[in-house]
C-alpha cells in the first residue's frame, strides 16, 4: 500500500529498483503482490481448487480499466461447470473429479457483491483510521483480504481484512499518510464502480 514502497532514507539505487517494480503504483496508490482464489470451476485452479496470481499478475494493472479487471477477477467465481471422469483415470481419481464436480454444480458463481460489500465497508473503516493517524507512516505495509470462498462452507460470506507487514513503520511529526489514504481510496472507488455495475445489471440485489 501506499505510493512508494521504499523509505525516505533510501539510496537511489533502492529507489529506482522499487520504482522500476511498478511504476503505476506512484499513481494508483497501491500494487497487488500475489492473490490465491478459491474457484474450483475455473479451468486455471489446481486439483485444490485454487486458482493462484502472482506479483507478475498484479504488476500487469498498467490502467484504470485493467485494474478494475483484476479487482473483479479476485472476486469472482466462474459459472458452474461439470468436470466429469475421464477415461483411463483410477477409480480414485475419478471419485476425485466427481465430488469436485458436485462442489462446483452447488453455486452459480460470478461477482461476489456480498464480499465486496463488505470489503468495501472495512475499507471504509480502515481509511477513517489513517484519516486520524497522525503518528505513523507505513511503508511497505500491506492489507490482507480473505473471504471464504467455499459455498459448502458454512461461513461461505464470511471476510476479514488485517493490515500485515510492519517492518518499515516509523513514527513522523504530524501530518497524514497521504500515500497510504490514496490507496485506499483508488481501491474504494473502484469497488464503488464494480458495486454500481452490477446493480445496473440486477446481480447486486440478487446477491444481496
Amino acid at each position: 500500500m501506499g505510493r512508494q514502497c521504499y523509505e525516505p532514507t533510501a539510496g537511489e539505487k533502492k529507489r529506482v529498483k522499487e520504482i522500476n517494480k511498478y511504476p503505476e503504483q506512484a499513481t494508483f496508490g497501491f500494487r497487488v503482490s500475489g492473490a490465491n482464489v478459491y474457484d474450483p470451476g475455473c479451468e486455471m485452479s489446481g486439483d485444490d481448487g485454487y486458482v493462484r496470481f502472482d506479483k507478475q499478475w498484479g504488476r500487469g494493472w498498467k490502467d484504470r480499466d485493467g485494474l478494475k479487471g483484476g479487482i473483479i477477477r479476485l472476486f469472482t467465481q466462474d459459472k458452474s461447470k461439470v468436470v466429469g471422469g475421464e477415461q483411463g483415470e483410477d477409480e480414485g481419481e475419478g471419485r476425485r473429479k466427481d465430488d469436485r464436480s458436485e462442489r462446483i454444480r452447488r453455486h452459480s458463481g460470478g461477482v461476489r457483491c456480498r464480499i465486496l460489500v463488505e470489503f468495501r465497508r472495512q475499507l471504509k473503516a480502515l481509511a477513517a483510521w489513517f484519516k486520524d493517524n497522525d503518528k505513523f507512516t507505513f511503508t511497505a505495509s500491506s492489507i490482507l483480504f480473505v473471504y471464504e470462498g467455499d459455498p459448502e462452507c458454512p461461513g461461505f460470506d464470511n471476510c476479514k481484512l488485517r493490515v500485515i507487514d510492519f517492518a518499515h513503520v516509523v513514527e513522523r511529526d504530524g501530518g497524514r499518510d497521504a500515500g497510504y489514504l490514496d490507496g485506499v481510496y483508488t481501491l474504494l472507488r473502484l469497488v464503488d464502480e464494480i458495486l454500481r455495475k452490477q446493480e445496473e445489471l440486477g446481480k447486486l440485489r440478487e446477491d444481496l
